[in-house]
């Protein structure tokens, strides 16, 4: 219940107001004094970056060169911010500073802001992401003429030397058997599922690349 109550905060949240009280009403703001709590890494998750694909949005600048930000939207990032946030939120060792205190830093740039958290004491390392593509379902919801699908990548980032410690790529889309059998449905006029949004692949991958992350960390 807790888990759908901070997806339909998320949800409902973000579009108008700041990220700051959108994750507030997710309860995700951070969970106390980091010199506290002991045997937790300090780990601040940055906004996840995009392009507007007319020179604006929010650049990965630790990004490696293969990694092209496609055009996107503020709000789509925003809402993969959110339900970043939301994942990170149900690994309780990982201690992160609220986004209040992250968002000032982050807006001069992932690298730098990455420095500031580490000068600060408030991060030994960053979580930074970019929502590289998202393909929207374009048709009907049982059977589109094209699937949706998402790309995002993730890096674990040493906020006081910027070294990539750890980093993974989810591209996901509807493929493989379940589009076969769903087609297959349809044609026999099967009750058929309906075919996620590119919003659910945007939840899925921040769920795929946190799950990475935490078995990096116990490795």
């Amino acid at each position: 219940m807790r888990g759908h109550a901070m997806r339909m905060a998320v949800q409902n949240l973000v579009i108008g107001g700041s990220m700051a009280t959108m994750l507030s009403a997710c309860g995700l703001l951070g969970i106390g004094d980091p010199d506290e709590i002991e045997g937790l890494r300090k780990i601040a998750v940055l906004p996840v970056a995009y392009s507007d694909g007319a020179g604006g949005g929010y650049p990965c600048d630790i990004c490696p060169g293969t990694i092209q930000l496609k055009p996107t939207t503020a709000q789509a990032a925003r809402l993969a911010t959110g339900f970043l946030y939301e994942e990170v939120a149900r690994h309780p060792r990982i201690l992160k500073p609220g986004f209040e205190l992250v968002e000032p830093a982050a807006k001069k740039g992932m690298r730098q802001g990455a420095a500031e958290l580490a000068a600060a004491g408030q991060a030994d390392a960053v979580l930074a992401t970019a929502l590289v593509e998202l393909r929207p379902r374009v048709g009907s919801d049982h059977g589109p003429d094209t699937p949706a699908g998402a790309v995002m990548y993730a890096a674990l980032v040493d906020a006081r030397t910027g070294a990539v410690l750890w980093s993974s790529t989810f591209d996901g889309n509807e493929s493989g058997p379940g589009v076969v059998r769903k087609r297959i449905n349809r044609l026999t006029g099967a009750k058929v599922a309906r075919w996620r949004t590119a919003e659910g692949y945007t939840e899925a991958a921040t769920r795929e690349l946190v799950e990475g992350l935490m078995d990096h960390l116990d490795g």
